[in-house]
Parts: C-alpha cells; structure tokens; sequence
C-alpha cells in the first residue's frame, strides 16, 4: 500500500484526460507524455510541473527523462496507471523498471494483438469467434471456405472499430482486404498511433461473424477476487462502419443475466489465460445463445464517452477510479441501486468538409439532457472513414432515457434533434 502523497505516473494519454486528472486529483498523478503530438505547436506551460514530455516510441529516452524528473523532485510514484491501448507495453516498461505493479510486457502484447487472443481463450475453454491471420488473398479465401457465416475483417492490433468491415462474399473481403492494409500502412507510419510500434501492414485478422447484442464491462481482478464495474449494451450505427458503436446503455444488464452467465469468473479465466494477474480491464463481447463470446480484453479503463455515462449513472469517476487502483488502493463500486438508466449517444458527421454548426435542440425530445460535450468546433475540417476515424466523431450527448419505450428508437429521436451542419 502506497502512501496518499505518491503520485501515480500516467503514462501516454490524451491532453484532455491530463487537464481532468490534474484539475481534480492535482497531487494524487503525474504524467509521461507524447511530444510527438506536440511538434508544431510545442508542449503546453499549464501542466509544466506534473507532465514530462518524451518521445513515447523510444522507452529509453522516455525512462531517462521521468527519472530525472522524479529525482529532481524528490518524487516516488506509487503505482503506473495507462488509458491508452497504444501506450500499454510502455506503462509495463515504466512499471518493471520502477517495481510497480502493472500486467506483464507479455500479457499486454497477449491483450493487444487479437489472433493472440482469441488463441488462449480457446486452449482456456473460452468463448470467443474463430480467427486467422491473412496476408495475402489466398490465406483470406482459405479461411473464408472455412466458416459459413459472414467474415469480419480487421486489423489485429488497432482499437475500436478502425478498419472494421463485415463482409458477406469472397469479393466484398478481398476488397476490404485491401482497403485495410492500406490503411496499415499510413497508421504504421504514424508516430503516434503505432506507437508500441505492433501495426503490421501486412497482417489482416479475419473473424467469423457472431450474430447478437454487443456489450462491454469494466471490471477488476485482483488477490480477492473478479468485481465488475459496470456493463454497457452497445447499439451499433446502421449503415456506417461496421462495428461501430452509436450509443452505450448504462447499465447494460440485470444483475440476475451476469449471476446466469457467470460473468465475473468468465472475466476471471479470460484474462488470467492472457496472463494478467492484477488489472483493471474492459473487455468486448457478444451474446449469443445465452452465451457470451468474447471479442477484446485490455488492462485499461473503457474510453468513448463511457466515463461520462458512468459518472451520470452513478456518479463514480472512472478516472479517479484507475488512479486509485494503480496506487494499490480499492475502488468504491457503487451498488446496483445507485445506478440509474443512462444512454450516452455518439455524434457522428455524415459527409466531410468543413464544420459550420452543432447544436442539440433540446426541446424536440422529451428525455432529460444529462450532459453534452462537443470534441470539434465551426471551422474545422471534417473527415470520414476509412482515411479519417478522428474527426467524423463530433461529440456526444448522454441523456436519461424514457421507462417502457423503445431505446432504439429514443436513440434515433434524439440523433435527430442534433444538427451538424457540414459544407
């Protein structure tokens, strides 16, 4: 157990997570991060002393420098936290050469690449679709003669939906095939997104395509046991990306559907077969048949807009949460009265170009407005997927959903009500 006055190193996440950690927990956190993100416009003065600016990709240079900052300070950080899938084999480095506890390198590469996966939860005995790898057309028709459902193509390491497609012919996936390693090739190249340096252009996993109700959960596993946080139901965007998530419902199961399924000791088998001990994780699967198939774990919080809705739920901070937990200490979980229905609803542009206005007219719905938060501003240039899957998202907006109506359809009321208006 580590002192209060220990700062947790938060190794390589985005300035806006920095500025809320910061601004609530300012002596409880201190942060490792990218330069590379700040090449043009420089590193920001307001966080001069908790951040430390390295080039992530390099742990050698990055290690130097913290060192020196830490002892110029008189600092002894007490635990490693990581809310980024591409910064996670750094924060293990990080926490092996401070001797902090932190999933092991070889967990984290087990957790990031989903061939590697799916393979141990299936020695393990565990639900999970059939994969391949496929780096040439040949290696994709073999495995597509192998499976009668639909394919999903993806890459192995990326998170998210990034160059997702779900494909129902031979010709449709050799299209997807190359699309995706197209795009591979720019993310290998990208300082920032491979930073871990694991996008192999090259390699495309393909999936079977497992038909039900998508869902996450946070949770943790550690000496006492497996305690999850909180589940999610995703609905997925009709006619965008595949795998791509419109809005996540909070909470997304009854407490008596993850006593049947024994959700907590699936968790604890799936992740100790990737080798993880310790960890506060999320993970992705699919119901199907009463059973639930799992898709991704990873040793971090879950991202998008989830922390919002959590907090609007039940009012417990993710954030805070993984701090206190990578300090050695255990996170408050609410109890499942304290949880309310809540629906975090994801904004995405519809066309590119550039943006002249987003607003949400909250007088055309009935539902309570919890919270709203806008990620672009007019004057930006806008993207869509394939080549852009940053900026075509424009926001969110989390609200209280009506009892006894459809959430479906209170989720496409509510996309309507949101103008974006792009020229």
């Amino acid at each position: 157990m580590t002192s209060p006055v220990d700062p947790v190193l938060v190794v390589g996440t985005t300035s806006d997570y920095v500025e809320r950690i910061a601004g609530k927990l300012p002596d409880r956190s201190i942060f490792l991060s990218d330069i590379d993100i700040y090449k043009e416009t420089g590193p920001p003065a307001v966080q001069r002393e908790t951040q430390i600016f390295a080039s992530l990709r390099d742990p050698e240079e990055s290690f130097s420098r913290l060192k020196k900052f830490i002892d110029e300070r008189g600092i002894r950080p007490g635990g490693v936290a990581c809310f980024d899938c591409e910064s996670l084999l750094l924060a293990s480095d990080m926490a092996r050469r401070l001797s902090l506890p932190f999933p092991s390198k070889q967990a984290v590469m087990n957790s990031r690449d989903k061939l590697v996966s799916k393979r141990l939860w299936q020695d393990a005995g565990i639900g999970c679709p059939r994969a391949a790898m496929a780096r040439d057309e040949e290696e994709l028709r073999a495995f597509i003669g192998d499976v009668s459902n639909p394919v999903v193509l993806k890459p192995a390491t990326l998170s998210g939906s990034e160059l997702t497609f779900v494909c129902d012919t031979p010709d449709e996936a050799v299209k997807a095939f190359h699309v995706i390693r197209d795009g591979l090739h720019r993310r290998m190249l990208d300082r920032t997104l491979n930073r871990d340096r694991m996008v192999d252009e090259h390699a495309v996993l393909c999936e079977e395509f497992i038909d039900g109700d998508e869902y996450s959960c946070d949770f943790i596993v550690d000496e006492t046991g497996t305690k999850i946080i909180r589940t999610a139901r995703k609905y997925m965007m009709g006619g965008g990306p595949a795998g791509t998530t419109q809005a996540y419902e909070v909470p997304g199961m009854p407490r008596e559907m993850v006593e049947t399924i024994d959700l907590a000791g699936l968790l604890s088998r799936a992740s100790k077969a990737l080798g993880m001990e310790r960890c506060q994780g999320m993970a992705d699967f699919i119901m199907r048949g009463g059973e639930p198939y799992f898709l991704e774990i990873t040793p971090r919080p879950g991202g998008d807009c989830l922390p919002q809705v959590i907090e609007q739920s039940c009012g417990m901070d993710m954030l805070e949460a993984h701090i206190d937990f990578s300090a050695g200490r255990t996170p408050r979980i609410p109890p499942e009265s304290e949880w309310k229905r809540t629906v975090g609803l994801r904004i995405h542009a519809r066309r590119g170009g550039r943006l002249a206005a987003i607003r949400l007219w909250a007088d055309r719905v009935r539902q309570e407005i919890l919270e709203t938060g806008w990620y672009r501003e007019p004057g930006d240039r806008i993207g869509l997927p394939p080549e852009d899957y940053k900026t075509w998202v424009m926001g969110y907006v989390i609200f209280r959903p009506l009892p006894g109506v459809d959430v479906q359809g209170q989720i496409k009321d509510m996309m309507a009500a949101v103008e974006v208006r792009i020229e």
